[in-house]
């Protein structure tokens, strides 16, 4: 038989493919998931495959398994992640009577030590011998409180996130660690320079399920991606305290055709789709998701963007910088915001009865930030109809550390704005703060910087 040349290359070209990639992926299928009696032993399959996976540096590859139904056992841990995992398209149900877990985890181990605030202000590690040569992920946490949380328990600390190559970075904080209040304690990790992947999956909680399964949680790691996965939590009445998708202290982390179908969380009691602490360089694309309470729940985060994606809410509960959203729909809700420096910029978003901006109040702290939205459409709603609430804001002295002592309105810049008045709204305003409603051009409002093209449309119609 003879084959023609551009046949026998492909052909060849489909071998050496099939070979690499089969010798650098294991498969569950080779752990007998198939063949498992119940869900615990699927489970114990899965957790026998990754670990190996982990340990020999491969990665996982689930293709030829259409849907695993899991049951989590008694002691039950995250199942680690390699670099690479691609579920194939798989559907995981995962029934849980026994823990609160995540089924999957990447996790890194870091390691004390001391860096000067001057340092960690000017971005130099070069005297620093365990951070001299390499790459290293810093992890920097202010033991003094950044502020106390009014009418809660609990105090907010501020963390940042530096990478640091061959004693030097980049990056610097949110805000300075030189100042007299500071106290920088850090933690240092290596990281691993390569892409870790996780994608193509579909992951189910079972409604019979007593205790929480979440799917993922990263903490210590650089440059992942997470594409195409898809959640869905059934409606349970009391059930709270979600965080589905769980990172922190990582640096240069991707969401991208992320798909979020309900929470753990009710109308009064939080639980988030995304739940993110101390992370730099956050890019989402693409996102799908709602649910009762917000599906963005983070603290100490930077250099974040959000690119067509379709969310009812985003919270940086504290501490933050440069936020920008691109092309994206928010309904029904508002975007939290507290303690931000930097620039937060809204770009040809549409804001359905929602509340674009609102400043919580329950921190306390108003740094000064620039705030923008450019060619956005608002359709406002009876109880939604201001772009920014600061109910806390009077631009006065607040009791806390000396970077918060001052209240600071936002530099507000508006570039192209049409807003819909829907049903009863009479008026829009620029903000609300506490019962007091400020507008354009009636009232002289601090922070307004510039404003132009702003259009209001009495007569609401979907398509304009």
């Amino acid at each position: 038989m003879r084959l023609n040349n551009s046949l026998f290359i492909t052909f060849i070209l489909t071998l050496v493919t099939y070979s690499c990639y089969s010798r650098n992926t294991v498969s569950p299928l080779s752990y007998g998931v198939l063949k498992a009696k119940n869900g615990v032993e699927r489970y114990e399959a899965l957790m026998r495959c990754h670990k190996d996976a982990s340990t020999n540096g491969y990665g996982v590859d689930y293709h030829g398994i259409d849907s695993l139904f899991l049951e989590i056992p008694q002691n039950a841990e995250s199942i680690p992640l390699s670099n690479f995992t691609d579920f194939a398209g798989v559907t995981i149900v995962v029934f849980n009577r026994t823990h609160e877990m995540s089924l999957f985890a990447k996790m890194n181990i870091f390691e004390e030590m001391y860096v000067k605030g001057q340092d960690i202000d000017d971005g130099q590690y070069s005297n620093y011998p365990n951070l001299k040569r390499g790459a290293f992920l810093l992890s920097i946490e202010d033991k003094t409180p950044w502020t106390e949380r009014i009418g809660y328990t609990y105090n907010a600390v501020r963390r940042d996130i530096m990478m640091i190559n061959n004693g030097k970075s980049k990056d610097r904080p949110i805000s300075s660690y030189i100042t007299p209040a500071s106290r920088p304690q850090c933690m240092y990790c290596k990281a691993d320079l390569g892409k870790k992947e996780i994608k193509n999956i579909y992951f189910v909680r079972s409604k019979q399920s007593t205790k929480k399964t979440y799917f993922i949680y990263l903490d210590g790691q650089y440059n992942v991606e997470i594409n195409n996965v898809r959640i869905y939590t059934p409606i349970v009445h009391r059930e709270y305290g979600d965080r589905a998708i769980n990172i922190s202290n990582s640096y240069a982390v991707s969401l991208k055709n992320v798909n979020i179908e309900g929470t753990y969380s009710q109308k009064d009691r939080y639980g988030y789709g995304i739940n993110m602490n101390n992370v730099n360089r956050l890019e989402v694309v693409g996102m799908k998701a709602a649910a009762n309470w917000g599906v963005f729940g983070t603290s100490n985060l930077q250099n974040v963007s959000l690119i067509n994606s379709n969310i009812n809410r985003f919270d940086i509960h504290c501490y933050g910088r440069n936020v920008i959203f691109e092309n994206c729909k928010f309904m029904n809700e508002y975007n939290q915001f507290s303690s931000m420096f930097g620039e937060v910029r809204f770009e040809n978003c549409n804001f359905y009865e929602c509340t674009p901006f609102l400043l919580e109040a329950s921190y306390d702290a108003y740094p000064k930030f620039k705030l923008v939205f450019k060619n956005c459409r608002i359709y406002a709603a009876e109880k939604k109809n201001a772009l920014i609430v600061a109910n806390g804001l009077h631009g006065g002295r607040t009791k806390g550390r000396s970077e918060l002592r001052k209240q600071e309105f936002p530099d507000v810049y508006i570039d192209g704005l049409k807003i819909y008045l829907q049903n009863d709204v009479c008026e829009y305003y620029i903000y609300k703060i506490g019962r007091k409603m400020m507008g354009l051009p009636q009232d002289i409002i601090p922070g307004v910087r510039d404003v132009k093209d702003v259009i209001v449309n009495r007569n609401f119609n979907n398509n304009d």
